[in-house]
């Protein structure tokens, strides 16, 4: 039996961008995959900037995303603690 893909979570800094530029072929390979219905995530190291801020900075990129779809170091860090 073949293990389901749950969904995968991409690494932004250095692997989806550099700097302020999605990387090539980035965009369509994300909006393929919603297409397809696959589920994903993004993940920074970055724990000075909002969610908000990384949804649009994001955007500016081309690559579409959901507050709910952008994880920051410092959002893992505070649910660690909680647990």
């Amino acid at each position: 039996m073949k293990p389901q893909l749950e969904g995968i979570v991409f690494d932004i800094d250095g692997c989806l961008a550099r700097g302020k530029k999605a990387l090539p072929g980035v965009p369509e390979t994300l909006a393929e995959l919603r297409r397809r219905g696959i589920r994903f995530a993004f993940f920074t190291n970055d724990n000075q900037s909002t969610v908000a801020a990384w949804v649009n900075k994001l955007a500016a990129m081309g690559i579409e995303a959901s507050e709910n779809e952008v994880l920051t170091s410092a959002i893992i860090a505070a649910s660690t603690a909680r647990a």
